[in-house]
């Protein structure tokens, strides 16, 4: 290992730098000082590569990590690599020798860089520095001599490199939010010089490396890359912040765009009055430590951009929208600025100095150890393409695990201690005001809006302009009416309590623009003097008080609001007050944390306007959780056995919604109140005369009263009356010394809590009020421990007096009876409609609240819940399936006979005849075959079904059914015989029909018998899913409409709104009784999988195995229509097994693989066109010219028929899916083959060797097809284009010239293919409504052109295929089929539309007869007045785009039947009566007419180019392989017709699937967003 590499362990003074704790130390420092006053600097880098080697699996596994994620809290990291490397082999710790790479930069005595290079070596480590100790060594606060001058030295050369690289900028410092209060010395914050003086060397050896990988080898270099941001962006950040730009240190010397640089010294100049608004605190300490002469610490505040409110917001903005960092492979970049590092300002940068922690820089070591061994690269372009794509995946996942990791951190120190932070105001709107939290970036905007609705304003928010112009933001201004009163005997100044306007900057100190910018000039400059002079009061400045009369909104204001008055009596109660609330202005908020989704996020409880005024947003926003509890109990009937569980079934409802109200209601505030605080609980004293002259009444009733309404009962007993039971909420300051500290307003703390009166003793002259404290309430801090009385602001929440009085009469009735009367609705309606949203509280929930003993007396029943546990027969329902449900729905149950048996009908009636035996059906076609049919059973509704004649006759198709009788017990789908009941025209069994059947003779019968299964073929006992019958709960309705109504067992209910639910045991194969549930009917949010057992009467007979709950959300709605469609969503476990075998041999394409192909890999640009995102990519194009101007055109179709053996397991898993389903919502689709092939080895993923089947169509320069062939190949995708890209080369609107002039010629033969296809229709433009706003460029609206290129191909490939299939097999050519529509249906609907019918864009030369073909030539006359109606805004929006010259936009909503409201109804009419398309084998038609397809206007036209995610396909495939072996077909026509059979019915219900799915992304879309739409009648 040491071979080769220079011994440094004893020549070189090597140390390391890192956080304390630190074990993966992956970089270490030194300094030699050679001749003439130059220093060699080392920048020693821990060399990997020798312990993990390229492609072993320690390399496997590290490439699948990533990168190491650090959870950000002491806790220990997840380590990229294996940890004996990561913390020991690969570390450089302290006296201990190990391998290297190691920069050496050689600088002179005035710090420029003289010459570098680059060595393997061996060092050893003398001492492992933290970022504290060298910080000290290098302020000079240590006794530490180690290695001092070496620290001091580098820092000096690394101080001038970063002002070399910076400019101003340099003297910026990052803020984190210290909640803790400890000191960290090892932040950036507490160690900036320490950390600068590292980051500065760690970025020249990135840097330099770069250059050095970039010169060697251009085609693999791996950069770290970030784009310049958006222009348009960067203008619109400019004009917001027009004044504040050039004053953010961060930003200094920045260029947002050519033409302009931010510096300090281009601030625009400003007049005296234009101020700039600060932290009060923050002026206050820098003003203290220029007193005290303490420069540094006041240049770190005045550098700390995010401790100043309108360069915190200008910065943060700035951040938002700034392009992510990105890996990048250099021989993969096009241009300069592609390779460049926007905010580092470097052109090549790579990450080299972390390669324990980072793969990349693994990566890049081997590519330098191939540059000092002066070998070839061991990455190809492709390779590293790869790599970058996957770690640019881990790295985003890492920042976002870091990033909640400190949230959380966050929380956790919140949830124990909230406190006050200074937040300033980012945005505010008519829903919420946004802030932003100094130090606390990291934060979701969730968790820093406040909803105006948690204010209790008292009218509309107003809304102004900022009369700045440099200040482009609204102002908004919310008033209050609300009832303020002060134990001590507060009064305003201000003796009218209306309109009131508080001073909203009372945390704000405002200074001159001009004296801030000349503070900035000195931090930049480092003059303590120029600092002293400026911030020092003197008359040149105005000071803070001066500056106040310039802000509009603190002029003629108040500090502080109350209803009290200083002389008289209180005449006005309510205090009616306004405050305003601006950009960048500074609000006191609680932050607290709460639990999301399982997670803690900090969140804001309180908000302090001023001292009287605090809105505790957390009982307004969840008055139950925080006053109350939510009620566990299930209301089951309307009786009730016993008065205790009326009352435990009730009273926790009505609590819930007595809560609720008592939270709207308007509240009392009493500040500076004495208040006695224990640990559960604590009590308060008023006066009498207090509460009579404020209107305060303390409700209390004797019992007396309670008992029989005797209003004159003098009952003196105190402990006889029982009190109003009212909320409170109690707000208790203080102030914590010790967490006074940076970034945050000091030690300011409120505890906040809520409790429950529960007893009220009047004493002479006083009322002694004593409540409970909530069980959310938080223990008090030690602080608040240390004595029991505390001065609070206490507010009183009362409850609503009808509702307290209806519980009153609740609790007599129990008194006086001894039972409860009869119950009262209107007492229930309120918390009946809130069971819903109840019952889907989880148990964390209604686990806290008032706790005590359970006893339910009449004071205690108001005030406290029991914790009773959940029943079980509540409405809890889960969501999720089990693998053994899941079998069962796709497979059905297997039940023994003899539990079949067990089970009939009480009420067994013969409703259908008994179905004849299978050797009497087929007696009965051969001697009677004009009467009896062989058909499939299509049941359209309980009352008419179709069955379609399995060999159509020449008059004969199909035979309707009247009737669920006359279909027998039988399901849609079957095969069975049929009976013409009127083959002799006798119309008498069936009067209701027309009985002219001469002309178009329409057949009639009944179902004599079933032959197969097709619907639930080797089924026996299918699981279905349905919904509770509207009528009778005995039955359930299928989703399916065409199948029957199910009898459930339902023998062990109680009530009518019960359902059975059975468990079943696959050992014993029979069904056991689980429980009995409680369900809603008027609540749709039940569904119901029912196990079919067995069919004897009317109705079959089932059992409900599962109840599934439909929670309103996306995941949940999706997988009732999986089950709904029998979306098969997991593999067979022997597919599986063979798919990993076949990956795990076939990663790389064997030789044996391309035997027989031609190699296509470098002589075709091949390329993909697919939407983003999409994985399986089965189709591809290219171009070649060729001599005289011709063209070759190749359609390269994925061969995945090497993959997927005819017969084996995948096989047969494929053939049972059939198809891929889509959910087309941006879930992941349900492939057909799985993951490893579908999204690997045979999709034709961009630069890997795919094998495909090829076909080359030769095109002269008019477009002229001259000829085509078909060949087996290996191709090589250079690029994966996504339809938006393919429309911007179209168009021009792109400068990506990759493979443009393919795709324009491409794109030129294709229009020429659709206008020979299509003439006059290939204008028609389909027309998606897209109700989420969002543009979609992969579209076909948004990309037509692009969509219509690729479809050309796809139709002549497929019609190509189909026509050799059908030369070579006659027999068994699978095609795919259309029959024209019933010219009786096209007849009448040309007679419905005859005006209308030649215009309609979509079915321009379409024949909808022998003698009539549309064409808008063929348009009747019309006279001036024939009028046609339009959309206003369409004529509105097509006069504009013509006016402006934008005629492709106009060409497009003309082209748009759907917009049109005339040509969309007669469109949707002609869709609605065309024949579904459908596989059928060549050797099992009659007529030409039955092979062709109507819509396409093609006699033969199959599918063969989505192979991956069609079966149909894939038969296709091996019919085309055994025409180039010239071998035998692999199919028979038997086996062509049985498959076609299946796959048929597979893309019913997939393209079912797909439909619903979209109403089901239509519906949630409208639900958080309804929309008016235009509708055409």
């Amino acid at each position: 290992m040491l071979e080769g590499r220079d011994d440094l362990t004893d020549s070189h003074s090597v140390f390391t730098i890192d956080p304390e704790g630190s074990t993966d130390l992956d970089d270490a420092l030194s300094l030699r000082r050679l001749q003439n006053g130059v220093v060699e600097v080392g920048v020693h880098i821990a060399d990997v590569t020798i312990f993990v080697r390229k492609g072993d699996k320690i390399d496997d596994e590290a490439r699948h990590r990533g990168t190491t994620f650090y959870p950000e809290n002491g806790k220990r990291p997840y380590h990229m690599l294996p940890v004996p490397l990561s913390q020991n082999l690969c570390s450089l710790l302290p006296h201990r020798p190990r391998l290297a790479l190691s920069l050496f930069f050689r600088f002179t005595l005035e710090g420029k860089l003289e010459s570098q290079c680059l060595r393997k070596t061996v060092v050893k480590s003398r001492r492992q520095f933290t970022y504290g100790e060298v910080q000290d060594i290098i302020l000079d606060r240590t006794k530490d001599k180690t290695l001092s001058e070496d620290i001091k030295t580098l820092f000096s050369i690394a101080r001038k490199l970063r002002c070399s690289r910076l400019g101003e900028a340099m003297h910026a410092l990052p803020t984190d939010a210290n909640l803790s209060g400890k000191v960290d010395s090892d932040s950036v914050f507490g160690s900036p010089e320490a950390h600068y003086m590292v980051e500065e060397f760690m970025i020249l050896s990135n840097q330099s490396v770069a250059e050095t990988v970039c010169k060697t080898f251009e085609d693999c270099a791996m950069l770290r890359c970030q784009d310049a941001p958006s222009p348009e962006k960067v203008n619109l950040w400019m004009t917001r912040f027009p004044r504040i730009a050039d004053i953010v240190i961060k930003l200094q010397n920045i260029k947002p765009n050519q033409h302009r640089q931010l510096n300090i010294e281009n601030a625009p100049p400003a007049k005296h009055n234009v101020v700039i608004c600060m932290q009060a605190w923050i002026w206050s300490f820098l003003e203290e430590q220029v007193r005290k002469g303490n420069f540094r610490e006041a240049f770190k505040l005045i550098g700390s951009d995010e401790l100043h409110p309108e360069q915190a917001l200008a910065l943060s903005e700035w951040i938002q929208f700034q392009e992510n960092a990105e890996y990048r492979c250099l021989g993969d970049v096009q241009t300069q600025q592609e390779q460049s590092h926007f905010s580092l300002g470097i052109s090549h940068y790579t990450h080299f100095t972390s390669p324990i922690r980072r793969y990349a820089d693994l990566i890049t070591h081997r590519l330098i150890h191939a540059v000092l061994d002066k070998q070839m690269a061991p990455y190809t372009t492709s390779d590293i393409v790869e790599i970058c794509g996957q770690i640019n995946d881990v790295s985003r996942r890492a920042k976002k695990y870091g990033k909640q990791c400190k949230i959380l951190q966050h929380s956790y120190v919140l949830t124990d201690h909230p406190m006050m932070l200074n937040c300033f105001i980012e945005d505010v709107s008519d829903q919420s005001i946004t802030f932003h939290i100094p130090g606390m970036n990291v934060l979701p905007q969730q968790c820093r809006d406040v909803a105006i609705n948690l204010l209790n304003v008292s009218c509309q928010p107003k809304f102004t302009t900022d009369k700045d112009d440099d200040r482009p933001f609204n102002i908004l201004t919310l008033a209050w009416q609300k009832r303020l009163y002060s134990d001590t005997g507060y009064a305003s100044s201000i003796g009218d309590h209306s309109d009131i306007r508080i001073d909203p900057h009372q945390n704000t100190t405002f200074q001159q623009y001009s004296r801030w910018t000349d503070i900035l000039k000195s931090l930049i400059m480092g003059k303590n003097e120029m600092l002293k002079s400026t911030i020092s009061a003197h008359a040149d400045f105005l000071e803070a008080d001066q500056m106040r009369s310039f802000v509009p909104a603190c002029t003629l204001t108040v500090p502080d609001v109350s209803s009290e008055v200083k002389e008289g009596v209180i005449t006005r109660h309510f205090c009616e007050f306004s405050m305003s609330f601006n950009h960048a202005q500074i609000v006191s908020v609680l932050f607290g944390s709460e639990s999301q989704k399982g997670v803690l996020l900090p969140y804001p409880q309180l908000l302090e306007l001023t001292n009287n005024v605090k809105f505790c947003l957390q009982h307004v926003q969840d008055p139950v959780k925080y006053l109350a509890t939510y009620a566990t109990r299930a209301v089951h009937s309307a009786h009730y056995r016993s008065i205790d569980e009326y009352l435990k079934t009730w009273m926790p409802l009505l609590r819930m919604e007595n809560t609720t109200l008592a939270a709207r209601e308007d509240s009392i505030t009493i500040n500076d109140l004495t208040v006695t605080l224990n640990e559960i609980d604590g009590s308060f004293i008023l006066t009498k005369t207090f509460c009579d002259i404020r209107n305060i009444v303390c409700n209390a009733k004797s019992m007396s009263f309670l008992l029989y309404e005797n209003e004159n009962d003098k009952s003196k007993g105190q402990h006889e009356y029982v009190p109003c039971l009212d909320f409170l909420c109690i707000k208790c300051p203080y102030i914590d010394s010790n967490t006074a500290h940076k970034g945050t307003p000091g030690g300011k703390r409120i505890w906040l809590a809520h409790g429950q009166v529960d007893k009220i003793e009047s004493r002479k002259g006083e009322i002694l009020v004593h409540f409970k404290l909530h069980g959310t309430s938080p223990r008090r801090p030690a602080l608040l421990q240390k004595r029991s009385t505390h001065v609070c602001s206490v507010e009183i929440l009362t409850k609503s007096r009808d509702r307290a009085h209806a519980l009153d009469h609740k609790q007599r009735d129990k008194c006086k009876h001894g039972r409860p009367r009869s119950v009262d609705l209107d007492l229930m309606d309120a918390s009946s409609s809130r069971t819903q949203s109840i019952k889907w509280f989880g148990k964390e929930n209604y686990a806290n609240g008032y706790s005590d003993d359970e006893s339910l007396s009449i004071a205690e029943t108001e005030c406290l819940f029991d914790d009773e546990e959940l029943d079980t027969n509540a409405e809890e329902v889960e969501v999720g399936i089990k693998e053994l449900e899941y079998q069962m729905i796709m497979h059905g149950a297997a039940l023994s006979e003899k539990f079949i048996q067990r089970f009939d009908f009480k009420d067994r009636k013969t409703f259908y005849q008994t179905g004849l035996s299978i050797d009497t059906l087929h007696t009965l076609l051969r001697d009677q075959p004009k009467r009896f049919k062989v058909c499939s059973l299509q049941i359209e509704s309980a009352h008419k079904s179709i069955c379609i004649l399995s060999k159509p006759e020449k008059n004969l198709r199909s035979i309707e059914i009247s009737g669920r009788s006359k279909c027998g017990k039988y399901f849609s789908g079957d095969e069975v015989v049929v009976e013409i009941l009127n083959h002799n025209h006798n119309t008498k069994e069936i009067p209701h029909f027309n009985k002219t059947l001469d002309h178009n003779f329409k057949a009639f019968g009944r179902v004599v018998g079933k032959l197969s299964s097709k619907r639930f073929q080797h089924i026996e006992h299918p699981v279905l899913l349905c919904e509770l019958d509207d009528v009778d709960y005995y039955l359930m309705r299928p989703l399916d409409k065409t199948v029957p109504k199910i009898h459930v067992f339902n023998q062990n209910v109680k009530g009518k709104f019960q359902v059975e639910t059975y468990q079943y045991n696959s050992k014993t194969k029979d069904l056991s009784l689980r429980e009995v549930v409680n369900v809603n009917p008027s609540k749709k949010h039940y569904v119901f999988l029912v196990v079919y057992i067995r069919w004897d009467a009317i109705y079959p007979l089932g059992a409900v195995i599962k109840i599934l709950r439909s929670d309103g959300d996306v995941s949940s709605a999706l997988k009732i229509l999986e089950i709904q469609y029998q979306v098969p969503t997991a593999y067979n476990k022997d597919t599986v097994e063979a798919v990993q075998i076949i990956t795990s041999e076939k990663e790389c394409l064997p030789r044996a693989m391309l035997e027989g192909r031609n190699d296509l890999t470098d002589s075709h640009s091949i390329f993909t066109i697919d939407p983003e995102g999409s994985t399986d990519l089965d189709d591809a194009l290219s171009l070649r010219r060729l001599q005289n101007g011709v063209v070759e055109v190749g359609v390269h179709i994925a061969d995945v028929t090497i993959f997927v053996r005819k017969g084996d397991k995948i096989d047969d898993e494929a053939r049972h899916r059939g198809t891929t389903f889509y959910p087309e919502n941006g879930k992941r689709p349900y492939h057909m083959l799985p993951v490893p092939l579908s999204e690997n080895l045979c999709s034709l993923l961009p630069h890997r060797p795919r094998l495909a089947l090829s076909l080359f169509f030769r095109f002269t320069l008019e477009g002229k097809l001259e000829n085509h062939c078909l060949r087996k190949t290996v191709v090589k995708s250079r690029r994966q284009f996504t339809y938006g890209e393919i429309q911007d080369i179209i168009l021009d609107r792109t400068k990506d010239e990759t493979l443009s002039e393919d795709i324009k010629t491409i794109f030129s033969i294709a229009r020429k293919l659709r206008c020979s296809r299509l003439g006059e229709a290939m204008h028609a433009l389909p027309t998606d409504a897209n109700l989420s706003g969002k543009v979609d460029s992969d579209s076909v609206f948004g990309s037509p052109e692009a969509h219509y290129m690729v479809e050309e191909f796809m139709i002549l490939s497929n019609q190509s295929v189909a026509e050799t299939v059908c030369k070579t097999f006659e027999d068994c050519a699978m095609l795919r089929c259309q029959d024209a529509p019933s010219p009786e249906k096209v007849n009448l609907w040309m007679t419905r539309f005859p005006r209308i019918a030649d215009i309609v864009f979509k079915l321009q030369n379409i024949k909808p007869n022998q003698h009539r073909q549309l064409n808008i030539e063929n348009a009747p006359p019309a006279k001036y007045n024939v009028v046609i109606c339009m959309q206003a805004w369409i004529w509105s929006f097509l006069e504009e785009q013509v006016r402006k010259g934008n005629f492709r936009e106009a060409f497009k909503l003309i082209g748009s039947d759907e917009l049109h409201p005339e040509q969309a109804l007669a469109l949707s009419e002609w869709i609605q009566f065309q024949e579904n398309a459908e596989y059928r084998c060549l050797g099992d038609v009659q007529t030409q007419q039955e092979q062709s397809h109507f819509s396409l206007g093609i006699s033969h036209y199959t599918h063969f180019t989505s192979p991956i995610r069609r079966y149909a396909d894939l038969i296709t495939h091996r019919l085309i392989h055994a025409v180039l072996d010239k071998q035998m077909a692999p199919y028979t026509t038997s086996d062509i017709v049985e498959i076609c059979s299946q796959i048929n019915d597979v893309s019913r219900r997939a393209k079912k699937y797909g439909k619903q799915c979209k109403i089901l992304q239509h519906s949630y879309v409208l639900t958080d967003h309804p929309m008016m739409l235009n509708c055409f009648f």
